[in-house]
Parts: C-alpha cells; structure tokens; sequence
C-alpha cells in the first residue's frame, strides 16, 4: 500500500479473529497488523527489482537506465546468461531464476 507495509500476527488464529471481525471496515494497514514499516525511496526500488524481476514479464528498465552502476551489473548478468532483455524489459533466464538472490543482492549494491 503505497509506502507502507505491516507484518500480520503470528499465530495465524490473531490474523483470522482480526479478517473475520473487521472485513470491508478498514483502510490503510489492517487493524491487526503488528509492525508497520513507513519505505524509503531505495525501499521501494528494491522492492520494484526483487517481485518485477522474479516474473515472467520481468522488470521494466525504463527507470534504470540513468544508473551506469544498475545497468553495468545488467549487462554482466546477459553476458553470464542469467538474464535477456527484451522490449525494454529485464527478464531471469532459467538460470537467471536458480541464481536470482545473487543477481538481487548485486542489483541491490547499486542502488
């Protein structure tokens, strides 16, 4: 939800006791969730590479491209098969995939 995330409560019963009570009642963080967590601008960009780039449609390069540092460790992983790019987009080889945390942390460095 925009800047923010929270963790929901473990055990599970405190999070299905909250969802049952309070469905359709609120906005924002849930009124169960434990930790709310306000992100950063490198947050989020993290958050943008590590989910975009772990799908099939990948993560889009258009916001990178002005970070020499971002798009050196890019090329290195298309030079090392580990990733293509296509249609302006950065995309996990299959074995991209199987060594996506490196890839990530690497990526991560940059930003």
């Amino acid at each position: 939800m925009g800047r923010r995330r929270w963790y929901n409560p473990f055990p599970v019963d405190a999070y299905f006791k909250g969802t049952a009570a309070q469905v359709g009642s609120w906005s924002g963080a849930p009124p169960w969730a434990q930790e709310l967590e306000e992100l950063d601008n490198t947050a989020l960009l993290r958050e943008q590479v590590m989910t975009r780039l772990r799908t099939r449609e990948g993560l889009p390069l258009e916001g990178f491209r002005s970070r020499p540092p971002f798009m050196k460790v890019v090329e290195q992983g298309q030079t090392a098969g580990l990733l293509t790019t296509t249609g302006g987009r950065c995309v996990l080889t299959r074995r991209g995939f199987l060594l996506s945390d490196a890839l990530v942390e690497a990526l991560f460095r940059t930003l």
